[in-house]
């Protein structure tokens, strides 16, 4: 079996690869014990293998489009009932529906070797990664971790149009109304892809929220429908209210996504800029917070479309925001100028440090374990926060790693100590050791 044995107590495992612009966990439970594999007709293979031919034709247009935008993927990274809880104004179509056209079987292995790479455990996580390959590649890994076992390989992937921006992992079945595994998928493609994570060699994704990248003339015929105009910085999905995805843009919008039905909700609009950070709140089904590159945050109600609250005080882009979980009106602010604030919806700034000598290019809150914050940055730079009973942030331990720009973390759903990262170099599993940290 593919695994990475331990090589230190604080770092797990280390791939120097592609550059990693986001990531996701999956908790335990969720995944399918035995994957499902893809089958594809005769007329989706002939058209996949003309988009590769195609893709190849067009590498150099493709890379002077990058040089173009040198930093793309890091810069652009840098209870009411169900039905009536979010007001929905004319929704917009997708793409048909792809899911009826790819068939589906259970893997059937030749040896008990690849039977036991492709089994999953009840007790795997799963971390998706989503990388960029020399400018031209773009995947969407799949990868397993398991913390009893100390064991962490690649299960397997997706190919991606466009460079991924962001992905969000979505428990919910379109089809079944029950829980499922699926990622969203953002771009710099105005529309969001939703891939289904229990079906390995899937060539496409199962919907396409939003219209796609179009011709200026074929864009006016569907401008009455709800899409993005620009690439999909941020997403977000509802865990109360489990239909519902959210979408924040760099055409300064935040769009509410029915899942179910695949269709735009609601458009939010407010932001005078590039909308590149969006949570949910983990309690409140319709509270949802938003950061943009003019560096104004906003707290808004969903359910009537306008925001509640905003604060411009931070002189920076923001990069990152998260709810606190264990204190329903705070919540974090990450800056491009190096600043972490404390805040809290009723008073303001309860605290704010100089968490890294550049942009905070990634933050993520701990569920497991009270009050400790992570952050991550340039040249490598890793830090664990605990805040304390009066809302201020201490150091509690740090890291340099060998990754230059750290774009992303995230700490595991189901283990409090152990935590993902990602950036230029690739990725890495990190334990923080939270139960002795000061």
């Amino acid at each position: 079996m593919n695994r990475f044995a331990s090589e230190h107590k604080e770092q797990l495992f280390q791939v120097d690869m592609k550059q990693v612009t986001c990531l996701a966990w999956v908790p335990r439970g969720i995944p399918a014990l035995k994957p499902l594999k893809a089958e594809l007709n005769s007329n989706q293979l002939s058209d996949w293998e003309d988009t590769k031919s195609d893709a190849l034709t067009n590498v150099s247009s493709e890379e002077e489009r990058f040089d173009d935008n040198d930093d793309t993927c890091a810069d652009l990274q840098n209870s009411d009932d169900a039905e009536n809880a979010i007001k929905e104004i004319p929704a917009v179509d997708i793409f048909p529906d792809i899911a009826g056209s790819t068939r589906s079987r259970p893997i059937e292995s030749n040896s008990d070797d690849e039977d036991e790479d492709f089994l999953l455990k009840a007790d795997d996580n799963l971390i998706l990664f989503g990388c960029c390959v020399d400018n031209v590649e773009n995947i969407l890994e799949v990868h397993v971790y398991n913390e009893s076992e100390d064991s962490f390989y690649p299960h397997h992937h997706y190919m991606l149009e466009e460079p991924p921006l962001c992905i969000e992992h979505v428990m919910f079945n379109k089809d079944t109304r029950d829980k499922g595994n699926f990622c969203a998928v953002g771009t710099m493609d105005s529309a969001i892809e939703l891939w289904n994570l229990d079906v390995v060699e899937a060539i496409e994704p199962v919907a396409v929220f939003g219209i796609r990248n179009q011709s200026s003339e074929t864009a006016k015929k569907k401008a009455k429908k709800i899409s993005h105009e620009d690439g999909v910085l941020s997403l977000t999905w509802n865990r109360i209210l489990s239909h519902i995805l959210a979408s924040g843009s760099a055409d300064f919008q935040i769009i509410l996504w029915d899942i179910e039905n695949q269709l735009g909700s609601a458009v939010l609009s407010g932001h005078s800029d590039k909308v590149q950070t969006i949570k949910w709140h983990p309690s409140e089904s319709s509270r949802l917070l938003s950061g943009d590159t003019s560096g104004v945050v906003k707290v808004w109600d969903a359910r009537e479309s306008v925001c509640e609250k905003e604060w411009n005080e931070f002189n920076a882009e923001i990069e990152r925001v998260a709810w606190n979980p264990w204190k329903s009106e705070n919540f974090f602010v990450a800056a491009s100028d190096g600043r972490l604030y404390n805040m809290d919806i009723r008073s303001g700034i309860i605290d704010v440090t100089m968490a890294h000598n550049g942009a905070v290019l990634g933050l993520s809150v701990n569920n497991k374990a009270e009050n400790y914050v992570m952050t991550s940055s340039a040249r490598g730079s890793l830090k664990l926060w605990k805040v304390d009973d009066s809302g201020h942030f201490k150091i509690s331990n740090k890291y340099k790693l060998k990754m230059n720009d750290l774009l992303c973390c995230e700490f595991c759903p189901d283990e409090e100590s152990v935590a993902a990262c990602g950036g230029e170099n690739g990725y890495k599993i990190v334990s923080w050791n939270i139960g002795s940290a000061a």
